[in-house]
């Protein structure tokens, strides 16, 4: 609920500082999202190595999304600014990941580009060193990288999503520190970059072509 009051406020007054006309919703507004409450998950102890079942309480899975609300307020000149927040078809409102909102999202509309801002410089090869930043890569690289253990367990929810976003059709994800300065300009119009790129491989062909 703060995420659908507090926050979304904030954030809509701050886009119209910057004279954009910014739209307030969640996945609840126009049958945007449908989710489905989630089941308890059993889950292994990393200490202790014992399972148990939880219950995840009110944690949400999309079951299908409808961006035609969106499409119209994009249209009309619009800026929606969406709260991970769904409802079943009871109408229980779910919590619902918002790293996996933004990928159906955005496959849907078929978006260019998508931006995932984290506390972090993107993907690091050494996640004790920041200069070893991943500054490119196509999607079965950062499975491999999952594999080899390289990418931890905070971020793999989140560079899974972003392998989802490019093979469903968007054709640049981002992974961007959004604690940093001026990181979205460093990303998107130097050729270093400030995060991790992540494509399809015949994209990521086509990008290094570009540089």
């Amino acid at each position: 609920m703060v995420f659908a009051g507090k926050i979304n406020l904030e954030i809509l007054a701050a886009l119209r500082g910057a004279s954009l006309r910014a739209v307030g919703l969640s996945g609840v507004s126009g049958d945007l999202i449908d989710a489905t409450r989630r089941a308890p998950t059993e889950y292994t102890d990393d200490d202790t190595g014992e399972k148990r079942l939880v219950d995840m309480g009110h944690v949400g899975d999309i079951a299908s999304v409808d961006t035609s609300l969106l499409r119209e307020l994009m249209d009309s000149g619009h800026v929606p600014v969406v709260a991970s927040l769904a409802a079943d078809r009871e109408g229980n409102v779910l919590n619902v990941n918002a790293d996996t909102v933004a990928t159906r999202l955005a496959m849907d509309l078929g978006a260019d580009k998508l931006m995932f801002l984290t506390n972090v410089d993107g993907v690091l090869r050494d996640p004790a060193e920041p200069a070893s930043r991943i500054s490119s890569i196509a999607a079965r690289g950062i499975e491999e990288l999952i594999a080899n253990g390289t990418i931890g367990r905070g971020m793999i929810p989140k560079v899974q999503n972003a392998i989802d976003a490019a093979r469903g059709g968007v054709a640049r994800v981002h992974v961007l520190n959004g604690e940093a300065p001026h990181t979205l300009l460093l990303e998107l119009f130097t050729k270093q970059g400030a995060g991790t790129l992540i494509t399809r491989h015949e994209e990521h062909e086509r990008y290094l072509e570009e540089r």
